[in-house]
């Protein structure tokens, strides 16, 4: 037994070379390990990178499209208009001047609107995309973009009715007043801080409030970044052919 004892004995290494061989296991397991997490790190950035520059992108979308959208509906209210814009209105058979007139003059904001057709489709086909990005509470501002709309359209046609009324029509003097001024104030936009001027103000900072956090960052994050950038640059310095 003492032969073969001796023999397996002779053929161990020596306590240096053990030592050395289990040092040199342990920091190829560490660079190992320091290589899988960089490139872990560099795959969740990616990730991170690509879904935060397409929140990004869409965020500044969103906020240029909703700021044309403000001037959009400002012009569609103004009340100036040319006779270019009263569109192609045919009169129906025997109508009244009056009745003609007034559907004219209501025809301008859809005339305009029409012009911005393509610019409320954009923000139509945006909203269910902005709510999967930025949560299912982010689509106010869509809600109340058509409520706009909905109401100028509704105050059109309603004037339409009323402004085409005759004296014999009128049942009753006070209230056919009150009811064109309620309609008007919304065809309209008499002054900078009107009802509508106030709702699409109220628009604009939801979006704002939703929007500019992702457009503007918070400081302490860029600094991260850059500071995972730095380490990630100096591990490939330090270790080079293993990151």
């Amino acid at each position: 037994m003492k032969p073969y004892i001796k023999f397996f004995v002779g053929q161990l290494p020596s306590g240096n070379i053990a030592r050395n061989g289990a040092n040199k296991m342990t920091f190829q397991d560490v660079t190992s390990a320091i290589t899988a997490a960089v490139a872990v790190y560099g795959l969740g950035a990616w990730r991170a990178q690509t879904a935060g520059k397409r929140k990004l992108e869409l965020a500044e979308e969103a906020l240029i499209l909703f700021y044309e959208a403000a001037d959009a509906i400002k012009h569609v209210r103004a009340p100036f208009a040319f006779q270019s814009e009263e569109g192609d209105i045919e009169r129906r058979r025997n109508e009244p001047d009056r009745k003609f007139d007034a559907r004219k003059r209501v025809s301008v904001v859809f005339t305009r609107q029409q012009r911005y057709s393509e610019l409320f489709s954009k923000l139509r086909a945006m909203r269910y995309k902005f709510k999967a990005v930025f949560g299912t509470g982010s689509g106010t501002p869509f809600v109340r973009l058509d409520d706009i709309l909905h109401n100028i359209n509704l105050a059109s046609q309603m004037l339409a009715h009323l402004w085409g009324l005759d004296d014999f029509e009128i049942r009753d003097d006070d209230r056919h007043r009150t009811e064109c001024d309620k309609y008007e104030s919304i065809f309209w936009q008499a002054s900078e801080d009107d009802d509508v001027a106030k709702q699409v103000a109220a628009m604009l900072a939801e979006v704002e409030q939703i929007c500019r956090p992702v457009l503007a960052p918070p400081a302490l994050n860029v600094r991260i970044s850059l500071w995972f950038a730095q380490f990630r640059d100096w591990l490939e310095r330090a270790l080079p052919g293993k990151i």
